[in-house]
């Protein structure tokens, strides 16, 4: 309660921190609906302040988990080869891309049917819902808990909230951390594929006109036209 008590004379509204302010404004995560805002120069700078800290410790946490998530996805993946008897039991990138992409839908899926069923939103509109949310965009034209004062009456339903944005955003994050991944190896590699190619045609160009030293002839100005 001290933290909320920080928030409620910063801030200016009455101290009923607790899950609404860490629901709607969960700022160390990225995302905010921006339904409560600071009002006075104390709270906009205690919000800068607790961004520049929050932000960067909340994206520390999150790494940390995707990379035990995908360590874990793994050990499952070389299992389930091992018992099809797979000739590679590896793990490969686009396998732990497979594997928490699934996992991403999945949890998306199962956030949607639950939150079309306690806040009556269409199952599109819940996934999109999730989707907003987990990806960190927060726009706020749909927001949770809202209604029938959910946040004093339902208290399961709020715990479920915040697991789910918690749980969700670390496989989301671990599944956009391996798809950037592969970006930066996919270039990575057609980088080293380029260098190669030139080291090979400044070894034949080189090898070339030491040929035609070695035999007495002149090296040849003409442009080189078959490599072959």
């Amino acid at each position: 309660m001290a933290l909320g008590q920080v928030f409620s004379e910063c801030f200016g509204f009455p101290c009923q921190f607790t899950f609404d302010r860490l629901f709607h404004n969960h700022l160390p995560f990225g995302a905010s609906y921006g339904h409560s805002t600071p009002n006075t120069v104390g709270g906009k700078l205690f919000t800068m302040c607790y961004a520049i800290v929050g932000i960067p410790l909340g994206l520390v946490m999150f790494q940390s988990i995707g990379e035990r998530l995908n360590k874990f996805s793994s050990v499952v993946i070389r299992n389930v080869k091992r018992l099809l008897r797979c000739k590679d039991i590896q793990a490969s990138e686009i396998n732990l891309i497979c594997v928490v992409t699934t996992l991403s839908s999945l949890t998306i899926a199962g956030g949607a049917a639950a939150f079309s069923r306690y806040e009556g939103w269409t199952y599109f509109d819940s996934v999109y819902y999730c989707f907003i949310t987990l990806t960190t965009i927060g726009f706020g034209d749909m927001v949770a808990l809202q209604k029938d004062s959910a946040l004093e009456t339902k208290p399961e339903y709020v715990a479920f909230a915040l697991i789910f944005i918690l749980f969700g955003l670390a496989i989301v994050a671990a599944s956009l951390n391996l798809l950037v991944l592969r970006f930066v190896t996919m270039n990575t590699e057609d980088e080293r594929r380029d260098e190669a190619e030139a080291l090979q045609v400044i070894v034949y160009v080189d090898s070339h006109n030491i040929c035609l030293s070695s035999g007495g002839g002149k090296p040849s100005s003409k442009p080189v036209q078959d490599m072959g």
